[in-house]
């Protein structure tokens, strides 16, 4: 019986694309930094930099963004015009934070890679599409179709989140009884990175787990 999974309006963009809008956005920071410092006040400058480059950020990332219906059925993966075979398909690898992260790469060497980010597009339905694939070419037992592990799954990526959690819980202690107090955005900054770091492990952990008992639920 042939299965077929639809995803439409899927909102993503190919990660060259990506860079490139953070790079222009950096770009245009230093631009409207280098014109004004020289003769406004460098705080206000600051600002006004940070606010130009909103505006571009916000004015130019639809033209990053694209809008594609995906399906998935037992023998391909339809991604907008893009038609990939489960059999031309050598391995792949998905992360999950923030949205989420499609790397594909066949067997004639082209690799595919797409994204979806929370700051640039609506996430949901290309983090489901994602899940759904790993979870069809899972069951595709007569191909051998690598998983790449991600860097959230790995021993060292897990010891070193550890251990930056370790130092950034004892950096607070010890700043809360020292005459030195840490800063609140200091403190904002830690709490964002640690928190980051520890969602990306836990989602990937979840998602591993949910794999197992939809495998134990179809046998």
């Amino acid at each position: 019986m042939k299965k077929v999974s639809k995803f439409e309006n899927v909102e993503y963009f190919e990660s060259n694309k990506a860079l490139l809008l953070v790079f222009s956005c950096i770009l245009t920071f230093i631009l409207i930094f280098a014109l004004l410092i020289r003769i406004l006040n460098p705080i206000f400058v600051i600002s006004l930099s940070a606010l130009g480059t909103f505006i571009f950020y916000k004015s130019c990332k639809n033209r990053f963004t694209s809008v594609s219906d995906f399906r998935i059925d037992n023998e391909k993966v339809f991604v907008g015009n893009i038609i990939i075979r489960f059999e031309d398909i050598l391995n792949y690898k998905t992360e999950f934070i923030n949205g989420a992260v499609l790397n594909i790469k066949l067997k004639s060497g082209k690799r595919i890679n797409l994204s979806s980010n929370n700051y640039l597009c609506k996430t949901i339905l290309f983090e489901n599409f994602c899940k759904s694939l790993e979870r069809r070419i899972d069951s595709l037992e007569n191909l051998n179709i690598e998983r790449k592990k991600s860097a959230y799954e790995s021993r060292t990526y897990f010891f070193i989140t550890v251990l930056l959690t370790i130092i950034a819980i004892g950096a607070i202690l010890f700043s809360n009884f020292s005459e030195k107090k840490m800063k609140f955005q200091t403190l904002c900054l830690i709490m964002l990175g640690i928190s980051t770091m520890w969602a990306g492990i836990l989602n990937r952990k979840s998602i591993n787990s949910n794999k197992k008992i939809h495998h134990k639920s179809s046998d």
